[in-house]
């Protein structure tokens, strides 16, 4: 099926950090690689995070998800970043970077408000615990998951560390779990504050590079990375995507991929459909219960880029590779004349993965939109009255339904009118 492909533009460089703006040029003909974007929970910003090359830099952008306009900008800063989580309730901002630290943001004030430094190499992931009072990042190289408390910043407990070397580390939806996913397999901890000897280990003959709980709590998503021969160095395996049974560990279904390594995963909230990330820049949706690609997009290749469905997934947002000539960051303005907006055209996009009226019907039912509204939907779509559609949910009283709600059903029901 089509969708549609909403590109997210920068127009004005605002770093809300000092409250103005700062005078620094970007190094001409240089690249950014979009490592990680993560949506608000209201649906209405995403955060974006990269790196500049060949300076290796770090990006960091807040973005309007409507208007493309930037909230927020920290640019540049040595190092780069990897990956980035909003806080649940949309007023921090947590980033892990390739200089060891998470940085953590007030997106209120525009303040950094902590340097979390533990790590001994490049943070890899980064994750909030479902009350925002808990935040767990993983390193690869170093081998270590740290637990912190994210109202002293404080390290409360390592969770891992010694030979395993976690790619990728996430609580369990209801917080109660961190699993963490590398070179050997993947292990489930409680999530307390105190070490405990009851962790679970599965799957530790493989290599895996991504996770992600489906958001029911009882089922496990992962990718593993391929491997060259030794005798062949052209010749690699590809990557599998596993869904297993997070409380026993048992394999649900495997599928077989065309991508040398899985880096990154999505899954919807109503565990429908699952994104994929491969090291060949390919994102591929799957709809869960066929294991069958239904949309194929182009990210990144260069760099592990990990993707975020919205809330209520009627929309998917993934980063791109853009380049950028010379310019100030003040103004905005370029030698040529041809304004920012040009600069950074695509640096993200937003899509509605698989619009249709039963993708209309699964976000309703998630955020409780009245039955009315629902039969209504299927009413107007039956009769291509999209307009309507989108009227109607303009038309709900606030209490009615969440922001976050009404805009990915705006979305899906403007896609679907555009088909």
């Amino acid at each position: 099926m089509m969708s549609i492909t909403i590109l997210v533009v920068l127009t004005t460089f605002l770093l809300a950090a000092t409250g103005g703006t700062r005078e620094t040029s970007l190094q001409q003909d240089s690249f950014v690689y979009v490592t990680a974007v993560s949506w608000s929970n209201d649906g209405s910003k995403l955060a974006v995070v990269g790196i500049q090359q060949p300076s290796t830099q770090g990006y960091l952008r807040i973005f309007d998800a409507v208007t493309g306009r930037d909230i927020y900008a920290l640019d540049p800063l040595p190092g780069g970043f990897t990956s980035v989580a909003w806080s649940p309730n949309d007023r921090f901002i947590a980033a892990g970077g390739f200089d060891q630290v998470v940085w953590v943001i007030n997106v209120e004030t525009g303040n950094h408000i902590a340097s979390l430094r533990g790590h001994q190499a490049t943070v890899t992931s980064i994750d909030w615990n479902a009350d925002g009072t808990r935040l767990v990042s993983s390193g690869n190289w170093d081998g270590l998951t740290l637990l912190w408390n994210m109202t002293n910043y404080q390290l409360i407990r390592v969770v891992e560390e010694g030979d395993f070397f976690p790619f990728a580390a996430t609580f369990s939806p209801n917080s109660d779990l961190i699993a963490v996913a590398g070179e050997g397999g993947i292990r489930i901890y409680p999530s307390s504050d105190t070490a405990a000897q009851d962790s679970r280990w599965y799957y530790s003959n493989l290599n895996i590079a991504a996770l992600a709980w489906n958001p029911l709590n009882d089922q496990i998503v992962f990718g593993t990375r391929g491997f060259q021969s030794i005798t062949n160095p052209t010749a690699s395996t590809f990557a599998y995507l596993y869904v297993i049974d997070s409380h026993s560990g048992n394999s649900l279904s495997v599928v077989s991929t065309t991508t040398n390594t899985i880096d990154a995963l999505a899954w919807s909230g109503d565990s429908t459909l699952i994104a994929t990330h491969g090291t060949d820049g390919i994102i591929e949706i799957r709809d869960t219960r066929t294991g069958l690609v239904i949309q194929t997009y182009s990210g990144v290749t260069r760099y592990p880029s990990y993707m975020d469905f919205s809330r209520y997934s009627g929309r998917l947002a993934f980063g791109n590779t853009f380049s950028i000539t010379s310019m100030d960051v003040a103004t905005g303005s370029r030698s040529n004349n041809q304004s920012v907006n040009q600069i950074a055209n695509g640096a993200v996009q937003i899509i509605v993965p698989d619009p249709s009226p039963e993708r209309l019907q699964a976000i309703a039912a998630q955020c409780g939109a009245p039955l009315t509204v629902e039969r209504g939907l299927d009413a107007a779509i039956a009769t291509a009255d999209y307009a309507d559609v989108i009227a109607q949910i303009d038309a709900l009283p606030a209490e009615a339904i969440p922001p976050a709600c009404a805009a990915d059903l705006r979305a899906v029901a403007a896609a679907m009118g555009r088909r």
